[in-house]
């Protein structure tokens, strides 16, 4: 029974149907049955070696069952997103996910009660609410306002919802739940939107972000040292902890390689964090092109920094000691090479612009916000 499992999960990607273990064979499934799980939802070929632990969810959580109503243009998928911003966290996301939002065919969620303001624009479902099913999800752009008012239910309205999750690319569970619920007859229509930001500034801005948050009145001395002793020990874990370790949000050549073994890659757009700042029209009007919507009311808004705060414990990477800036530049190093000769690779849509090595973070003019 394995061997036939085995054989049908290599031959496609198909609906997992339910294990029938004897008595007999249960140890035989016990170590069988996981690994043909993971090879069916996470691919044949496991990148950079490692298993993604789904703790068997995937497996268990059938498709988005919308039967005859899976359709582009009306029932329940209507209400499905078709655009993804799918990352990264502090690399330009909001001010882009503005522009995108004063689209009048491209709308935000709306946040279920109690949820945090920011989940208007980052709905978090695949990531930490998918158990909750795909009505939630679909209810979260059906009670929009926004969606409401530019008419997503009207009949040859072409709306469409955007979820404007950033952690999404940094989580290879997350990716496996939505190629498992987004209805297959849309996956066509899918696009999806990445920014990258040079890794390790990314992270000090993350960690700024929190500290701010969580230790608002912290001193940039006790900042320091906090991001020394952070820095260090996640450095000195990896890889073991994998994607849970939290540099791995900055290694984005691993999570390119995962989520273009589950969609196709000339429905992605990527940006480097310096490309859109810097050409923030001309990367509007590629956006504009690329969802095939026109780029008039992307173009009003202006690139204007968000979730940029000042406090008193700010830290830069000039702050940082020149030792430790040069080790976590070098954790980066090896994985940012391969993310370009990556991106050089043929295969993204026309549109794609040259993709821009990262700034030397330890460069005297870098500054992090």
């Amino acid at each position: 029974m394995a061997h036939e499992a085995g054989g049908e999960a290599a031959a496609k990607s198909a609906e997992i149907q339910p294990a029938r273990c004897t008595r007999k064979h249960v140890i035989t499934c016990a170590v069988l049955i996981p690994v043909l799980l993971t090879a069916i939802f996470v691919g044949k070929a496991v990148p950079r070696g490692q298993m993604w632990d789904l703790n068997g969810k995937a497996g268990r959580l059938k498709r988005a069952n919308l039967g005859p109503e899976c359709t582009a243009d009306r029932g329940p998928s209507k209400l499905w997103p078709r655009v993804y911003l799918l990352g990264v966290a502090k690399a330009g996301s909001t001010a882009l996910s503005t522009s995108l939002f004063g689209h009048p065919r491209l709308c935000k969620s709306s946040r279920a009660a109690g949820a945090p303001a920011f989940m208007d624009k980052e709905v978090h479902f695949f990531d930490k609410q998918y158990r909750k099913g795909s009505k939630y999800y679909l209810e979260r752009f059906r009670t929009s306002s926004d969606c409401q008012k530019k008419g997503i239910f009207k009949k040859g309205n072409n709306v469409t919802g955007v979820d404007a999750t950033p952690g999404y690319i940094g989580k290879p569970k997350s990716l496996v739940m939505m190629k498992k619920m987004i209805p297959e007859c849309i996956h066509k229509d899918l696009r999806f939107i990445l920014v990258l930001r040079e890794p390790l500034s990314r992270d000090l801005s993350w960690f700024n972000h929190l500290r701010q948050r969580n230790e608002p009145k912290s001193q940039k001395k006790e900042n320091q040292k906090q991001y020394e002793r952070y820095l260090e020990r996640n450095i000195k874990s990896y890889p073991s902890t994998s994607d849970k370790n939290i540099l791995y949000r900055g290694r984005y050549v691993e999570q390119l390689e995962q989520f273009w073994r589950l969609f196709p890659r000339n429905q992605t757009l990527v940006f480097s964090y310096e490309t859109l700042v810097d050409h923030y029209a001309d990367s509007l009007r590629r956006v504009a092109e690329f969802l095939k919507i026109d780029e008039g009311p992307l173009l009003k808004g202006e690139n204007e920094e968000q979730n940029a705060r000042e406090f008193g414990g700010k830290l830069s990477v000039s702050d940082l000691p020149k030792e430790l800036c040069e080790q976590g530049r070098k954790f980066f190093e090896e994985s940012n090479s391969e993310l370009y000769a990556l991106m050089a690779q043929p295969g993204s849509p026309s549109l794609q612009p040259p993709f821009r090595r990262f700034p030397d973070p330890c460069a005297p003019r870098n500054q992090t916000h």
